[in-house]
């Protein structure tokens, strides 16, 4: 009786041993089948990216401050024609208010400006991650080097850089030399607050004027609901709008 006493306690350790050592092969064979027979979502999160969802205000601001861009290949709300329409009336409209004399090229079928460059772009925020929008950047016929930035979701234009070039030839300033009469840049200022607040439908004021110290152009800063915009005025009679 003794003599079985003593080979069943080693017998039991041995077994004890045995499934203690195929603990983890059993526990990782149950596993298995579990996933065999059950499929697992995991959870991602995504790229925090919002685009703007219709207001040109929001564009208006994300152009003024800092930014990076991107080519954007993906779904637009305008189409490249439709773009450049929009880049076409913003021209026409401050032509009808004095700021720039075009000299068009003309379509003979449509009489109208012709676009040459139409190209989408995704500018993003580098001072807000959510804050990103789709821009046309839109060069006409009528004005070649010269730049309408386009707001993808509004047809509104939301920057621009306007080169003057000789007279006669694609667009001019009613007086050039405008820039080194004060007064007369204060007029031509006054004159785009007016024309910007009707296009945008919204007040806009002037918030600080600067002149740079070696008179290379004057900088006005013009407030609406919610932000600040930037007008610049060149000694030689370019403007650059929201740059």
């Amino acid at each position: 009786m003794k003599k079985v006493k003593r080979l069943v306690l080693p017998l039991l350790a041995a077994l004890l041993t045995a499934a203690g050592a195929a603990g983890p092969y059993m526990t990782s064979a149950i596993q298995d089948a579990r996933v065999a027979g059950k499929s697992e979502t995991w959870a991602v999160d995504p790229v925090n990216l919002t685009l703007n969802s219709g207001a040109v205000q929001e564009t208006l601001r994300l152009l003024a401050g800092s930014t990076s861009e991107l080519e954007w290949s993906g779904n637009t709300n305008l189409t490249s024609e439709e773009a450049g329409s929009a880049a076409e009336e913003a021209l026409r409209l401050m032509e009808e208010s004095g700021l720039v004399t075009l000299v068009p090229a003309v379509m003979p079928d449509d009489g109208g400006y012709v676009p040459v460059y139409t190209e989408p772009r995704l500018i993003m925020s580098m001072d807000e991650s959510n804050l990103s929008a789709v821009v046309w950047i839109c060069c006409v016929e009528s004005m070649p080097g010269n730049w309408i930035f386009i707001d993808d979701e509004t047809g509104k234009m939301v920057r621009t850089f306007l080169f003057v070039t000789d007279a006669g030839q694609i667009v001019n300033q009613a007086d050039s030399s405008w820039t080194q009469d004060p007064e007369q840049t204060f007029k031509t200022a006054e004159q785009w607050r007016v024309f910007l607040s009707e296009y945008y439908d919204m007040e806009m004021l002037f918030h600080e004027s600067e002149q740079k110290n070696d008179n290379y152009s004057n900088v006005f800063n013009l407030n609406f609901d919610r932000g600040t915009v930037r007008l610049e005025f060149v000694w030689d009679g370019d403007v650059y709008f929201n740059s």
